[in-house]
């Protein structure tokens, strides 16, 4: 299995070559976004390790989608409550403590290590959700798509780099280790956490697919 550090510089690689390869196509034009697509799909490369039961990795994670958390309820409420302060700064707040202290325990109670956070239906549902979050910000369709695709890349250039490194080359014969097959897969050993993935994605698919068939639309005169 990848390190850490291995995830990292392979995240932080592809968000760069998406945000130069979606630049190049006319998908998006402003510099602001290109920055947030790179960061994106860095943030995505992280997160399915929050599954992970190790210590410091996770502690880093939680503390770094905290923050995040925290921007993206600021800005969601500054501008859905008409710049009221109060609410503004209350809302970041609550994100951050939630996921800094009260997501963690629960997250390392439900999850295994290797379950259905590492898996193709994962990818997806973090598209959706990114996606339907960012339907709430007043920014253009095009550019709340590329984002949330971002944050799904990332995702899955850590899964694929868990089945790379679930091989190996021993005397010249390929021998796969145990862990092939547990990163990129559609179900677990656990029937109600994959009935409860699938679901979620099915919901997360219909609230979606309106603005879905309008990027398809819109694609379509571009590329």
């Amino acid at each position: 299995m990848a390190g850490f550090k291995t995830h990292s510089s392979v995240g932080i690689a592809t968000g760069f070559i998406l945000m130069i390869g979606s630049y190049m196509l006319g998908i998006i034009t402003s510099l602001t976004v290109a920055v947030l697509v790179f960061v994106n799909t860095a943030i995505g490369s992280f997160l399915p390790d929050l599954d992970s039961d190790s210590g410091v990795p996770v502690k880093i994670l939680f503390g770094f989608y905290a923050l995040v958390a925290a921007g993206i309820a600021f800005f969601i409420t500054y501008n859905l409550t008409n710049e009221n302060v109060i609410a503004s700064f209350a809302a970041p707040l609550i994100a951050f403590l939630l996921f800094n202290f009260a997501l963690p325990p629960l997250f390392k109670k439900l999850t295994k290590h290797r379950g259905m956070f590492h898996s193709i239906p994962a990818i997806l549902i973090s598209f959706l959700f990114i996606f339907l979050v960012l339907n709430l910000v007043n920014i253009p369709i095009l550019d709340r798509f590329i984002m949330a695709f971002a944050v799904a890349i990332g995702y899955f250039s850590h899964l694929l780099l868990d089945e790379i490194f679930s091989t190996q080359i021993l005397s010249g014969k390929f021998k796969p280790k145990k862990s092939l097959g547990t990163a990129l897969k559609f179900a677990s050993q656990s029937k109600k956490m994959n009935i409860a993935i699938y679901i979620l994605f099915f919901i997360l698919l219909a609230l979606n697919f309106p603005m879905l068939l309008k990027v398809v639309k819109l694609l379509k005169t571009i590329l």
